[in-house]
Order: structure tokens, then sequence, then C-alpha cells
């Protein structure tokens, strides 16, 4: 972010902080007016702070949950379009530029699993997740399930690609 802009937010919000302490003081009523100007501080401060923010702050997590979020969009319109999911990889328009996102930003792969034995007629899509020391899944599938699990979705005959598209039940202890 440039510094003018910077110097722009901090003048702005130092502009308002003035304004309204003059306002409290001419009309003497420091209550309500003072709330509101911490009020109106608050804003700015918090607009400052993500203003400065670098892209990469954001948890990886919450990244991969918005990427797996749009993929089930896309899941829903490919199966409007297509008769199965067969094409649907992250080679697919759609997708695609999902799946780099994921791969840019947090170094994870989308995993896509088709059940090819019901002629690709589901399809399930999922990516670990880390807290802690421990890992998590998040997972979506085409019958229209979504959530997090303590169990890998690629092993147990859940998404196993050409085998089944089915997520696992939901884990009770996620943080």
């Amino acid at each position: 972010m440039s510094q003018i802009v910077l110097i722009f937010i901090i003048s702005g919000s130092l502009s308002i902080i003035a304004i309204l302490s003059d306002i409290l003081i001419k009309t003497k009523r420091k209550g309500k007016g003072f709330i509101i100007a911490l009020f109106i501080l608050g804003i700015f401060c918090v607009v400052f702070v993500l203003s400065v923010l670098p892209d990469n702050s954001i948890p990886k997590n919450t990244q991969i949950l918005g990427v797996l979020s749009e993929a089930r969009n896309v899941m829903t319109y490919f199966k409007i379009h297509e008769s199965n999911y067969d094409n649907f990889t992250c080679k697919y328009e759609g997708i695609k530029q999902l799946c780099e996102v994921i791969h840019r930003r947090t170094g994870k792969e989308l995993i896509i699993t088709h059940d090819a034995i019901n002629n690709s007629q589901s399809t399930c899509i999922y990516s670990s997740l880390i807290y802690g020391e421990k890992n998590y899944w998040y997972c979506a599938d085409s019958k229209g399930y979504a959530g997090y699990s303590s169990m890998n979705p690629g092993t147990n005959g859940y998404c196993v690609d050409g085998k089944s598209a089915t997520c696992p039940p939901v884990s009770e202890n996620i943080p």
C-alpha cells in the first residue's frame, strides 16, 4: 500500500477525532459523544490495520475453506450442465483457478475424486487443514454433505478415486 494512502487514513482519523473533541467541548456532553468518538476511532483503526496487512496474513485454513465453498458451487453448476463428473478436475476451466489459488497460497492440493464404478455420478472434493499439531480435513461431496473430519477422506472407502465419492462422518471436536 502506498504511503500516501496510509497518511490519508491517519490524517483523516485524526481530523475526525479533533472535530468530535471540539463538538464534545462545545456541547459539554462527554458521555454519548465520547462513546461515539471511540466507536469512530475504532472503525478507522480496523480499516487501517486491514489495509496494511499483506494477503498472506489471512489464515491458510480460512483460504482453503473459502475455495472449497466456491468449488461446491462449481460442482453443482457442473452437474447441471454435464451428464456426469468425469471432466470435473483441476483442468476444468471453472475450477482450475480455485485449484491454483489453494496451491499458490497454501502449498496444498484440492483433491477431487470420482465414483467411476457408478459412471461418475458422484464426486468429492477435500483438502487438509492444520490446527496446532492435529490434521483435519474439510470435505464436500455431490450429495450435499460438507464438513470437517478428523478422518482423512482419501482412506477407508470414502473419497477414493474410481471407487467412491462420499465424505467421512463429521468430527465433533474440531477447534
